[in-house]
């Protein structure tokens, strides 16, 4: 991480950085967490329940379950952690000045 300093200070910008990495980790840790659980549940449910699960999400018809809620959560919480990256960069090259005008 780049630390940019004026007469000791931190720049707002790299704070800003450092509080987006942090919550970032987070989401991570979250997610990490989510997926253990529904490997835990595949392991009690078996292979066979959970690939029937996956079918029925992707055929949108999920049935309300512990198996429908962990696949939801581990999904929901992909999605945050891999959009954020995404979001963040589109943002900075929007924030560029357009370098053929």
């Amino acid at each position: 991480m780049r630390r940019e300093e004026t007469d000791g200070v931190l720049a707002p910008d790299t704070l800003e950085d450092c509080v987006w990495r942090m919550e970032q980790c987070r989401l991570e840790i979250e997610k990490l967490a989510s997926s253990i659980a529904l490997a835990e549940y595949e392991e009690e449910a078996g292979p066979a329940r959970l690939a029937r699960l996956a079918r029925s999400v992707q055929q949108g018809t999920l049935p309300g379950s512990q198996e429908a809620d962990l696949a939801l959560e581990a999904t929901t919480a992909g999605l945050r952690v891999y959009r954020r990256p995404l979001q963040r960069a589109r943002d900075r090259t929007r924030e560029q000045p357009d370098q053929e005008r």
